[in-house]
């Protein structure tokens, strides 16, 4: 495969990985933690938008968590970024639910960091969210017409 063919496949892959982030997080799968857990690195590092940090284990559990609820979910990718064996995406993530019960109304912008492994997987071992101030989940996303990748949820 040439090189070009293989950052093209890589940069496919990131797409559908991320994108396939934010519709997992809304789905009640049964394989979902049997996926986050390949994808997530065993020492994932996830902030979330309130600046508290979890672990892939703590993230994972609130998956489960009925007081984690997404009503509405959608996410753009804008932006992938491939050096080597690393690769940062930025995307953002607008949604309407609830996290540990209280209610979100919003959209934050998500920075993801990925290591590529031996057999060709990425796998994400940062995770870092913030607040997109004054913006609602059903705000349009800018950039959103440019997107590399986009998930957009039904309404329940």
């Amino acid at each position: 495969m040439s090189n070009t063919n293989r950052a093209a496949t890589q940069l496919e892959a990131l797409i559908r990985m991320n994108v396939e982030f934010s519709s997992r997080e809304r789905s009640s799968a049964t394989d979902n933690e049997e996926w986050f857990t390949r994808n997530l690195a065993d020492d994932l590092v996830f902030r979330r938008a309130s600046g508290k940090v979890a672990d892939r284990t703590a993230y994972i559990a609130g998956l489960t968590d009925a007081r984690n609820r997404s009503n509405f979910i959608e996410c753009v990718i804008h932006d992938v970024q491939i050096e080597g064996q690393v690769a940062a995406v930025t995307a953002t993530v607008a949604l309407q639910g609830t996290r540990g019960g209280n209610p979100v109304d919003g959209q934050f912008t998500n920075r993801r960091m990925f290591t590529l492994s031996h057999d060709g997987t990425w796998s994400c071992v940062a995770w870092w969210n913030d607040v997109l101030p004054g913006k609602t989940a059903h705000d349009e996303i800018p950039g959103a017409e440019n997107a590399l990748g986009h998930y957009r949820s039904l309404e329940p």
